[in-house]
């Protein structure tokens, strides 16, 4: 205490004066605190003189109290971008950081007890700086905290006024500041030590090294990452509530059982609250407690016996569940993922909706939110749409934070939801009897979607990662997208076999952080796991790693040079792609490594090295001949492209449905009669003589079905098409996307709204084919 107090009167943070009248005297107390490590041992005892701002007067003694702190999405995205760099992330904590303050009101306050002026008994402190307990202290060390670091060149950002950035030629560095707390990283190591320095002679600091353990969460370095956890808080609330012992259990809430308002009321509503109010802060890094957390909130006002036992649910999964945290890895994503999903009438006692998202940075997850839509939705489609529009917001405040952080975002972010009607609705002006009275502000989606910000996409309800942002769900449906979203136990994972199958399980998957952590810690590596990693890497788009890990190989073979192959041509870099292919022996190019790097080619339009190439093939599959004529088509050589279809059937070789596709295309380009009529001879050109030959054929194959079914389309003979399409789910015969193509196009001619719309649902919801372009189109073209 007497430190303390000779550091208070040592900085003249007030000096004495006679009390005048007619003024407001505010009261202050001691404060004692026990500060403690990460691991929860004790650092060292504190004791803190305090203003009683309870009773300090509004208007007369204070008027502006807001502070800004930083924002757990902004800690989550700077951690994932400063691990994908490769930058250090450092910690500081400033001593005494409001006594910096300073303050623009006069305040009066009584001596403090035991060290009161035995000259001057009756005199009080006139404050000159802030002091802890101030409605207005922490306003104010955070402007002059502020003021400094704008004179040091950073710059406040305005999409978190508690991130500051200072970006020159020479290094970018971030500043993240929660009242005294400050996360420093950035791209220069010394630069970042000198601003400490200097910072410590404004501000008398600790600095305390590497990040591990800011606002709670324990940061902890991993061979292939960062995990994120709040264990110690966690363990403290079981402490709390005396559910430390409890017996563990798998899901977080019962997917049995909805909450209601009516019930017996709990006899302690205090106890209720203070420990939901503990929970919501756990949500943090436990993105799976989200819904559960979120639902026991919404009954604060009056909580019965039903809903604490709800709560003690989740203390429960929390207590079998400690050891997980969050995992971050390094990623090379320039652009967001999202996923948007609404559980419709989730709440039986309003009949709203439970809407919730999930944002990704590569494979880290930096958002996510569960809560209760604030209007009824009247429909299924109105709660998604609704959902799509609070996450599109939280998009486009990501993409204008990723800009003043001066990280290179070269796409749009990719919005995925499992309602197509919702996404139909994003995507067309479409004003009908139930979408009219949705509120215009939601209609911004759509502007976004014109303007090419943001892409919506669909995804099958079984990959909707949201879904537990919105309902509670069984024990595997949780297991599932908890790894999904990462949040993972921290324990050794152990058994040669099965770490090479979960690498490759969690590589299928798109999980490439958890895959390389089980790869780590794989002792002895088989050429498998080694080429499971590497096409992993590659299928998600990460072709930088997967070069680095084959460079890493001990011994390569022809799936390890066709992944790399693979995935350079995908994204874009066919030099790059063409060295490694000229490298490989020629035992080691298969048919599959010429048909990828000729498909390469075509895509970057390299047509004639294409060319150059299909020439050279030692043997030719079909599927080499449909790469060289849909890269023809697709590059405009529309000449090009059926004088190869014409080779090919001189070949003998029989197309499939998307050479024809291809060629079918090159005849609309080409606008040549004489080439239409003679492609469409082999596919519906006389369509009497067409159907009389497929009605004659022993063993229809899917193409015969698709050629005829497309062929009646461009006829608008929408009930034969219809006719074959239920023929072929009678025996079991999965149609192609082109096939649902042909009779949607059949129905939009013959104006068969309902068929249409039975077909289109037939093939996302029986058949699981995801929508193109090209059936929305049809769709659009049936409604309109």
């Amino acid at each position: 205490m007497t430190v303390e107090y000779n550091a208070l009167v040592k900085n003249g943070i007030w000096s004495l004066v006679p009390c005048p009248t007619n003024v407001n005297v505010v009261g202050c107390k001691w404060i004692y605190r026990t500060k403690r490590k990460s691991d929860g041992s004790i650092e060292r005892h504190k004791a803190r003189l305090v203003a009683q701002g309870f009773s300090q007067q509004a208007g007369k003694d204070f008027f502006e109290t807001f502070s800004p702190v930083v924002k757990p999405t902004t800690i989550r995205l700077v951690v994932s971008i400063a691990l994908s760099n490769q930058w250090c992330l450092r910690q500081l904590d400033i001593n005494n950081a409001f006594l910096n303050g300073e303050l623009s009101e006069v305040v009066y306050m009584r001596q403090p007890k035991g060290f009161e002026d035995s000259h001057h008994p009756d005199h009080v402190c006139q404050l000159r700086k802030a002091l802890y307990g101030l409605k207005q202290a922490p306003r104010a060390w955070f402007t002059k905290l502020k003021h400094y670091l704008i004179t040091q060149g950073f710059r406040a950002c305005q999409s978190d006024t508690s991130l500051f950035v200072h970006h020159s030629a020479a290094a970018t560095i971030y500043i993240l500041v929660y009242v005294d707390d400050l996360l420093i990283t950035g791209t220069d190591s010394s630069l970042i030590n000198n601003f400490i320095i200097n910072l410590n002679k404004v501000f008398a600091l600790k600095d305390q090294g590497e990040l591990h353990y800011f606002l709670g969460l324990q940061i902890t370095r991993t061979s292939s990452g960062v995990q994120l956890t709040q264990e110690g808080y966690v363990r403290d609330i079981l402490e709390s509530t005396n559910m430390s012992a409890a017996a563990p259990i798998t899901t977080p809430a019962d997917p049995q059982h909805r909450l209601v308002k009516a019930g017996e009321p709990f006899d302690d509503p205090a106890l209720y609250r203070r420990t939901v109010g503990s929970l919501q802060y756990a949500t943090i890094t436990r993105p799976d407690i989200t819904y559960a957390v979120n639902r026991v909130c919404q009954f604060m006002h009056s909580p019965t016996l039903d809903h604490w036992r709800a709560v003690k649910r989740i203390l429960r999964y929390l207590a079998g569940t400690l050891s997980h945290s969050l995992h971050f890895s390094p990623t090379q994503a320039t652009s967001f993922l999202a996923y948007s999903d609404a559980g419709w009438i989730s709440d039986s006692d309003d009949s709203r909706s439970q809407f919730g998202y999930a944002i990704f940075h590569g494979s880290n997850l930096i958002s996510w939110t569960s809560r209760k839509q604030k209007v009824v939705a009247r429909s299924s489609t109105e709660a998604e749409y609704r959902s799509l529009a609070y996450t599109a917001a939280e998009l486009l405040w990501l993409n204008l934070l990723a800009a003043e952080l001066h990280v290179p975002i070269t796409g749009p972010p990719l919005l995925l939801c499992d309602n197509v009607g919702a996404i139909f609705l994003s995507k067309n002006p479409v004003i009908s009897t139930r979408s009219k009275h949705i509120a215009l502000d939601f209609h911004f989606i759509r502007d976004q979607v014109d303007s090419g910000t943001l892409k919506i996409g669909h995804v099958s309800s079984v990959d909707q990662l949201a879904d537990i942002f919105t309902k509670p769900l069984s024990k595997d449906r949780v297991f599932f997208l908890r790894s999904k979203l990462r949040v993972l136990p921290n324990h050794q994972l152990a058994g040669g076999f099965v770490q090479n199958s979960l690498v490759n399980m969690y590589s299928k998957f798109g999980d490439m952080g958890l895959a390389r952590l089980v790869f780590d810690k794989i002792g002895d590596k088989d050429l498998l796991v080694w080429n499971c990693l590497v096409d992993g890497y590659v299928r998600n788009g990460e072709v930088e790693f997967a070069l680095k890990v084959s460079d890493e190989m001990p011994k390569r073979d022809k799936f390890t040079w066709t992944c790399l192959v693979d995935g350079l041509c995908k994204c874009g870099k066919v030099e790059v792609a063409r060295e490694i292919f000229d490298r490989m022996d020629d035992g080691d190019k298969s048919l599959v490594t010429w048909n990828v790097m000729i498909h390469g080619y075509m895509k970057s339009g390299k047509i004639e090295l294409a060319a150059e190439l299909f020439e050279t093939m030692p043997k030719r599959s079909l599927i080499s001949w449909n790469s060289m004529i849909d890269g023809y088509q697709g590059n405009g050589c529309f000449y090009e492209a059926m004088k190869l279809f014409e080779a090919l059937l001189n070949e003998g070789f029989v197309p499939i449905n998307a050479t024809l596709s291809s060629a079918l295309s090159a005849v609309s380009g080409l606008a040549v009669l004489g080439n239409g009529r003679w492609i469409h001879l082999f596919v519906c050109g006389s369509i009497e003589s067409a159907l009389a030959v497929f009605k004659g054929i022993a063993k229809k194959k899917l193409a015969h079905w698709t050629a005829i079914i497309v062929g009646l389309g461009m006829h608008g003979l929408a009930d034969q098409a219809l006719e074959l399409i239920t023929e072929m789910r009678r025996i079991g015969m999965k149609p192609h996307a082109i096939t649902f193509i042909g009779v949607l196009n059949a129905c939009s001619h013959a104006g068969l709204v309902d068929e249409g719309n039975q077909i289109f649902q037939m093939m996302i919801n029986e058949y699981k084919i995801e929508p193109t372009v090209e059936h929305y189109g049809c769709l659009v073209d049936i409604l309109c």
